[in-house]
């Protein structure tokens, strides 16, 4: 082989072509991902007016096609999604791809995004986007009962919305109603599964532990999708029973990829962002957002997105924007709290407001 690369060489011959692809490559920008079938559109409507565009946010590689495609979300077939990983395997940056590549195609009218990070601080970017309503941490037990909370009331309120109107889900209610009463999708990602289990998952003997497995129950048909990262655990306790979607990062037992059906002999060498999918053992190779891979880099990649997806959906009314779920503050004003008023409210007795408001 020396001798034959040396005579090409000293003949000046072209290199031949290779009947195989390069390896995937260690790191690969959003922007450089393959052609999707279905781009998408930059503006609320989709691909026939009611079907989302496709999320890209990952290169899938497929050695015996010969072909490598974009991994994509597709958010009328799409279900929950467990990842399981040792850290600094990329699960964090799993979740932020996946955010702002949802934020830079769809409208804030159609997506709604809400964070619990349970680890690093890795999802608290994701509030630079209009179409995040809160993102909590495993300190903030207040504030993440109540988003989990509202969570489940929202699953219970849409499939009772979908059963008066005879949908069978989120996607025939959007291809059905006018643009302006489409329900919009909820994407929820959780960072680090081991985090919340042991924090905000003992709270109140479990109960927000219990709304998150009845969302991963009932929730998918109705628009609210989990995506949940953690640590080789979660591929192999009880959330996985919920979901065939799942996908592994580098784990530190190599025999931990058998909770997703890939055998430990067929596991190659992992760098941060590289994947196996459950059952096929495809290798995939999640995307950054920004060429600086640090949390900084990330951050500030998701901040440019957030203003540009502003701007674009400045012109939407305020009532398709996310619910959001702030710090409440320790002292308000009278002038303050007239502003957040709600003119539903207007003309109903002092006692109805102070119960509405304890439920809220």
């Amino acid at each position: 082989m020396e001798a034959v690369r040396a005579a090409s060489h000293k003949l000046g011959l072209a290199p031949q072509h290779s009947p195989w692809l390069p390896p995937l490559p260690e790191s690969i920008l959003l922007a450089g991902l393959p052609a999707t079938v279905d781009a998408g559109t930059m503006t609320a409507g989709g691909r026939d007016g009611h079907v989302l565009p496709l999320i890209p946010y990952a290169v899938d590689d497929l050695p015996k096609e010969q072909a490598r495609r974009a991994a994509v979300i597709d958010l009328a077939s799409f279900a929950h999604n467990l990842a399981g990983g040792a850290p600094g395997s990329g699960r964090s940056q799993y979740l932020r791809t996946i955010a702002g590549s949802a934020a830079s195609r769809v409208s804030c009218a159609d997506l709604h995004i809400y964070g619990i990070d349970c680890g690093n601080g890795a999802l608290l970017a994701l509030t630079a986007l209009p179409h995040c309503g809160a993102v909590v941490t495993r300190t903030q037990a207040e504030r993440a009962t109540r988003l989990i909370r509202r969570l489940g009331r929202e699953v219970a309120r849409r499939q009772d919305l979908l059963a008066v109107g005879g949908f069978a889900s989120i996607t025939e209610q959007r291809a059905a109603a006018p643009a302006g009463e489409r329900l919009p999708h909820l994407l929820v990602l959780i960072d680090r599964w081991e985090g919340f289990a042991t924090s905000l998952g003992e709270l109140r003997n479990g109960e927000l532990h219990d709304t998150i497995q009845q969302v991963l129950a009932e929730g998918a048909s109705a628009g609210v999708h989990l995506i949940i990262t953690g640590d080789h655990k979660l591929l192999s306790g009880r959330l996985s029973a919920a979901t065939d979607n799942k996908i592994g990062f580098r784990l530190t037992d190599k025999a931990d990829f058998s909770w997703i059906g890939v055998s430990s002999r067929k596991v190659p060498d992992m760098p941060p962002g590289r994947a196996l999918r459950n059952q096929t053992g495809i290798e995939t190779q999640v995307a950054l957002l920004a060429p600086d891979p640090s949390n900084h880099g990330q951050a500030a990649a998701l901040a440019a997105i957030g203003e540009q997806a502003t701007e674009r959906d400045a012109g939407l009314a305020p009532r398709p924007r996310p619910f959001r779920v702030d710090i409440l503050p320790g002292r308000i004003s009278f002038a303050t709290a007239w502003q957040m008023r709600d003119p539903a409210m207007a003309g109903r007795p002092l006692f109805g407001l102070a119960a509405s408001a304890a439920t809220n």
